[in-house]
């Protein structure tokens, strides 16, 4: 983003990047339970990761995971960035007519073989291609009331472009263009396994 400006990938995904700190082991806070995949991870729970730090957060968030920084270290490098309330880690929201499905977590091998991200993913994936439905009613400002006024993404995105090719918007304007419209016009394509 530049200045008051939203770049309109950044405005699909519902919130944007900043930086992030070293990686180090932290409570996420479950605020949805009912979301396709999320109930076997309790309340809350504790997770080692590259934990990203987020901005220009939309307010028809449907916040599923929150970034709980109240233990986070803030004093080393670039951790001062989680110097900040709690805020938006996992979420669910509509963009026009496409589900938009994002979550921070999964820079570490780990973490991917984690049984419980695996069935968030899936989760998230059956709810984005439709297969399941969930309510995504906006609930950021309630569940991260103090967000607004923080400093606040790179993650997964669901759907896909084209069997076998994820999206990945890079730098080509064209391509991120497209990957928008697809997105509002509510097209989902699905890479199958193998």
């Amino acid at each position: 983003s530049k200045g008051d400006q939203i770049d309109p990938f950044i405005e699909m995904i519902g919130g944007e990047f900043i930086r992030h700190g070293a990686q180090q082991k932290v409570r996420i806070d479950v605020v949805d339970p009912d979301f396709p995949g999320v109930k076997p991870f309790g309340s809350s729970f504790e997770i080692m990761d590259e934990w990203y730090a987020l901005k220009n957060f939309q307010d028809d968030l449907h916040v599923i995971l929150v970034q709980n920084t109240k233990d986070m270290e803030k004093t080393k490098g670039s951790n001062n960035v989680y110097d900040r309330p709690s805020f938006p880690e996992t979420w669910a929201r509509m963009h026009g007519k496409g589900r938009v499905f994002y979550t921070s977590m999964g820079h570490r091998e780990d973490v991917w073989d984690n049984p419980l991200f695996q069935g968030l993913l899936i989760g998230a994936l059956s709810w984005a291609t439709g297969k399941v439905e969930a309510s995504i009613e906006p609930n950021v400002s309630k569940v991260t009331p103090r967000v607004q006024a923080a400093p606040s993404g790179r993650g997964l995105i669901v759907p896909f472009t084209s069997p076998g090719e994820p999206i990945s918007p890079g730098d080509d304007p064209t391509h991120r263009a497209n990957l928008i419209k697809q997105c509002r016009d509510g097209i989902h394509k699905v890479r199958k396994p193998g």
